[in-house]
């Protein structure tokens, strides 16, 4: 056997291992599917984050009273690249 066909040969045995491995065949139930929404949105000027909590507010309100299951997670940047480009002239 050469070299080459040893190397193709251990390399199809590692590989085949590394791709069973993460187990996506199996029957398992855990995974239901589910639907995301992403916005991504800035504050208008004479607009605070107290606007947006009352506007926020009234949607979780809404999303209790007709069974909707609301997950939310709220991310704020703490710079944005317009302040980034201002500061090295870009």
């Amino acid at each position: 056997m050469n070299v080459k066909a040893l190397v193709c040969a251990l390399l199809t045995v590692c590989l085949s291992q590394t791709v069973s491995a993460d187990d996506h065949t199996s029957d398992s139930t855990s995974a239901e599917p589910f639907s995301i929404q992403v916005n991504v949105c800035s504050l208008k000027a004479g607009k605070s984050m107290k606007n947006y909590e009352k506007v926020f507010n009234a949607y979780l309100d809404w999303a209790k009273e007709n069974d909707v299951d609301a997950f939310t997670v709220r991310q704020e940047p703490l710079f944005s690249p317009c302040q980034f480009c201002q500061s090295t002239r870009l």
